[in-house]
């Protein structure tokens, strides 16, 4: 059976059918040289045919890739040292074609049967490493082999997009992705950590799913290829798979149970049902394996600290202005990441939708009827699924939790908008499913909204583009840091100025950071592994760094300390440690941080939360993502964090460097993933 489209004309029949009101011409019998003549011409006429319908798909995905490209280009100098999460990030994806391969996702706000856990499975470390490698292995690498899964993550929803609406609807699903892309930014599209990863993986899954609903069977492994990526990397997005997953079951079984007597159409359920199963058993075999081996299993943990959060959920009220904050179209203007606000805007793209949804269902038996309709139910599931996943939230509502909402806001007025052109069309839109199907002229509504379209597709994506150009990489402040005192590092313990043993020492990782504690501690740990030395933290950070980097104090020739802030003074009294590298910022910039550091004081004083203000000498990140921050003094701290403070990196015998690590723990820079 082929595919159903939304098309006022209905699902195509198959081409030269009986049912097909325009058949393709047979071409007049010629003999002897005469049909010699006419095969070739006619292959000639095929290749060009298939060569004008692929151009079209190729230039919306050229469009897309066009910021993604203008920020590799904009992050590839000066050189990136990655932090805390996305360092953690690039050392799994290095394990890959190890003998310690990931078999679990990132760390993360994970607590269950009394042990930190991560997020599901490792699939985004698997899927960037290939890239990664073919790319240079380098930080920049990872950036490009994460603007490659999501421009891939496009490309497979462009091309759903077109089986299900045709070239109209492909060209619809260009403009909804670049409205993601502006909104999203090109920064965090090439940005390899985990929240962000599954944001263009996530419009691919609903649409996936869509198309499965309309019986377009080989969009199964699809759907369980794109569901299992963003479950596995963020898991925020479990339950919103799982539910979705759970529809898609139930309309494949329910489609086998009333086909039961017809022996095709239950081989080909079951074949692609069989595909499907193989393919995500197979995707979740790792955390499977880790959940047998581990002691408890990281499986366990999380469902342990799904069923009981340490903190309390955000709550039906807070909850539900947040989801309503994400349903504002303004903030695709905007880029706004707020959670909260007035409900109105999007209690009206509410209203709307709900109309439309309500139009579908009443001319559902119309040419082109029951796609709408299985598209809203679609949006009606995700738009229920996402409340009820943020009003279970745990702890503070960080924005970075709910990025899947604005796919799922764009999907809303998507089929809102399709509803109001398929009803007011008359009967005449392009039909887009079987990809034989001879083409059909389109109603004079229809060509109207082709250049309409084309020119919001240039319009989003020229200011795509122009952001994109002012791309930057995480917490500069931090890099520009790291790139005066990590190469230095490197340079003098490869020459042994420093105790340790040089190339053939064992160096411990620690820091002393009053800026961003545990940020640069990873990015010590990757660099020196990438320079080829034997490194490791010590087993409280185990977690991050894998326990095959764990290193006890004992088994160190010595310990390589970043400090960054007031102690660096007291680090350069001590006789037994060795500087090795230092930054220290302009005057200018000494002196501006100093009057932030008097303002944010001022502030918090009048806020009635004086007490943060002890944090600014101790943890600069961690007291800004504190969630009694106030939001006026938030941005004095992100300038304090842009400008930096003096730091030295020191190398000490391992016998007579204090844990100082221990002390200042590592925080995630937005409170954790």
């Amino acid at each position: 059976m082929a595919a159903e489209t939304i098309s006022p004309s209905g699902p195509e029949p198959e081409p030269g059918s009986a049912a097909d009101p325009d058949p393709a011409p047979e071409p007049p019998a010629a003999p002897g040289a005469a049909a010699g003549r006419a095969a070739p011409e006619r292959g000639r006429d095929r290749l060009r045919t298939r060569g004008r319908a692929a151009a079209a798909p190729a230039a919306l995905v050229l469009a897309l890739a066009v910021p993604l490209a203008v920020a590799l280009g904009v992050l590839a100098e000066p050189r990136w040292y990655p932090q805390l999460d996305v360092a953690m990030t690039e050392l799994r994806i290095r394990d890959v074609t190890t003998t310690h391969p990931p078999l679990v996702g990132l760390p993360g706000r994970i607590e269950g049967l009394g042990t930190a856990g991560s997020h599901p499975g490792p699939i985004s470390f698997w899927a960037l490493a290939p890239f990664y490698r073919v790319y240079g292995a380098s930080a920049w690498a990872m950036q490009a082999a994460t603007a490659t899964l999501n421009l891939g993550a496009m490309a497979a929803t462009l091309w759903v997009a077109h089986r299900r609406a045709g070239r109209l609807g492909l060209l619809g699903a260009a403009v909804a992705l670049a409205v993601l892309v502006r909104y999203y930014e090109a920064e965090r599209l090439t940005e390899a950590w985990n929240p962000y990863l599954p944001m263009t993986w996530w419009a691919l899954f609903l649409l996936a799913v869509w198309s499965v609903l309309c019986d377009d069977l080989a969009l199964l492994p699809v759907a369980g290829l794109a569901g299992t990526f963003c479950a596995q990397t963020h898991v925020p997005y479990a339950g919103l798979v799982a539910g979705l997953g759970a529809l898609t079951v139930a309309a494949v079984g329910a489609r086998l149970w009333r086909r039961r007597a017809d022996p095709v159409a239950r081989r080909r359920l079951l074949r692609w049902s069989g595909a499907t199963v193989a393919l995500v058993g197979v995707l979740w075999l790792p955390p499977v394996v880790e959940q047998v081996r581990g002691d408890p299993g990281n499986l366990a943990v999380l469902v342990d600290s799904l069923r009981h959060p340490d903190e309390p959920p955000a709550g039906l009220a807070d909850g539900l202005e947040a989801w309503l904050a994400k349903l504002d179209l303004r903030t695709l203007v905007t880029k706004s990441q707020r959670v909260e606000g007035s409900p109105v805007p999007g209690l009206l793209l509410l209203a709307a939708w709900a109309a439309a949804a309500a139009v579908a269902v009443r001319r559902r038996r119309r040419p082109g009827g029951w796609p709408l309709v299985r598209l809203h139910a679609v949006v009606a599931a995700a738009l229920a699924l996402g409340a009820v996943s943020i009003v279970r939230i745990p702890g503070h509502l960080w924005d970075y939790l709910v990025l899947w909402a604005t796919s799922t806001t764009v999907l809303a007025l998507a089929a809102t908008l399709a509803t109001v052109a398929v009803a007011t069309a008359g009967g005449a839109t392009e039909a887009g499913a079987p990809r034989r199907a001879p083409s059909r002229s389109l109603a004079p509504a229809v060509p109207a909204a082709v250049p309409a379209l084309v020119a919001a597709l240039v319009v989003v994506a020229a200011s795509a583009t122009y952001d994109a150009a002012h791309a930057q990489v995480p917490q500069p402040g931090v890099s520009r840091i790291d790139r005066h005192v990590i190469p230095p590092t490197i340079a003098a313990l490869r020459r042994g100025d420093a105790p340790g043993g040089g190339r053939d020492g064992r160096y411990l990782i620690t820091w002393d950071d009053a800026l961003t504690p545990g940020l640069n501690g990873y990015a010590f740990l990757l660099e020196l592994e990438r320079q080829g030395f034997d490194a490791g933290m010590e087993e409280a950070w185990e977690l991050g760094a894998r326990p095959h980097r764990v290193m006890a104090r004992e088994e160190a020739t010595a310990v390589v300390t970043y400090v960054a802030g007031p102690r660096v003074a007291e680090w350069r009294r001590r006789p037994d440690a060795v500087e090795v590298a230092a930054y220290d910022p302009p005057a200018e910039d000494r002196a501006a941080f100093a009057r932030l550091r008097a303002e944010a004081t001022e502030r918090l004083r009048e806020h009635g939360v004086g007490e943060l203000a002890a944090g600014l000498d101790t943890n600069l990140l961690g007291t800004q993502v504190d969630p009694r921050m106030p939001a006026d003094v938030v941005p004095l701290l992100r300038r304090m964090l842009d400008l930096g403070a003096p730091a030295a990196v020191f190398v000490t015998p391992a016998d007579t460097s204090p844990d100082t690590s221990a002390d200042t723990p590592a925080v995630a820079p937005a409170g954790g993933p």
